[in-house]
């Protein structure tokens, strides 16, 4: 009988869980070097003791090397049990799926339907530690991915995760969900049919120049990115801001941001 070298035996390549002490909260992992044989022994891996991957593994199997890098990135995620006072076992069934089945599901369709949603998952997952990681999974495992009717959202918004992910996520360990449900109510504002893709391609640049602005107000995201403002006049009052914002300041007053930006009507 011929028995296996241990050579030749397949073995995990982890991309986040190297062992030792890890970084909370806002990480940006290193980008991702494994080969694609590497990839394909995981998942295999993964298959012999995993059920939900198991059901899947022929599909699994068919996708492209960067969403089977992908699927990888999102079993190691799910399988992993931090050593931490907060935890989310997406391996649990509920009304007979668990969340790491459904999301599965979702990515073997979403790879064929709405490739934009997976380049997004992707840097949400190249931003997050493990905790933000499966908070995020579990949020985005009711069928957001495939839904096609958010696909250019999901493209213009990728390039928001590192700056959202800093804003909400930085600091230390809280022991609560709290920073991860601020990352991702950030994300549902982005991730929705009623915010404007040309509106939400602004906000870096909103955020670079009112960031420079003491007296300048934060500006509301929600309101921003679904104001029917055009894009043009947009880009105007965001050219204006500072100068606008100086004469309030020498006023005394705040500037009420959202406002001047969508309407510019708060001058007086």
């Amino acid at each position: 009988m011929h028995i296996p070298s241990l050579q030749n035996a397949k073995k995990l390549t982890n991309r986040f869980n190297l062992g030792g002490w890890q970084k909370h909260g806002f990480v940006q992992h290193p980008e991702d070097t494994r080969t694609i044989e590497q990839i394909n022994d995981n998942l295999e891996i993964y298959a012999n003791k995993i059920p939900e991957v198991q059901k899947f593994i022929k599909e699994i199997r068919s996708l492209s090397p960067q969403n089977k890098a992908l699927m990888s990135d999102v079993i190691e995620r799910a399988e992993y049990k931090p050593l931490l006072m907060t935890d989310i076992d997406m391996m649990q069934k509920n009304q007979g799926t668990s969340i790491l089945e459904r999301l599965i599901s979702d990515i073997i369709e979403a790879a064929k339907s709405t490739p934009e949603s997976l380049d997004f998952l992707k840097t949400v997952l190249n931003n997050t530690d493990s905790v933000g990681a499966k908070y995020a999974l579990t949020e985005m495992s009711g069928g957001i991915l495939k839904t096609k009717d958010v696909a250019k959202q999901f493209e213009v918004s990728k390039d928001l995760v590192p700056m959202i992910a800093k804003q909400t996520l930085d600091g230390g360990y809280l022991g609560t969900f709290e920073k991860e449900k601020n990352f991702m109510d950030f994300i549902k504002v982005l991730i929705n049919p009623m915010s404007k893709p040309e509106n939400i391609k602004l906000l870096k640049e909103v955020q670079k120049t009112a960031d420079n602005i003491e007296n300048a107000e934060p500006v509301y995201i929600d309101t921003f990115v679904r104001t029917n403002t055009p894009v043009e006049k947009i880009k105007e009052n965001i050219k204006t801001l500072p100068d606008i914002a100086k004469l309030f300041e020498n006023a005394g007053k705040k500037l009420d941001t959202t406002e001047y930006l969508t309407k510019n009507t708060n001058i007086n």
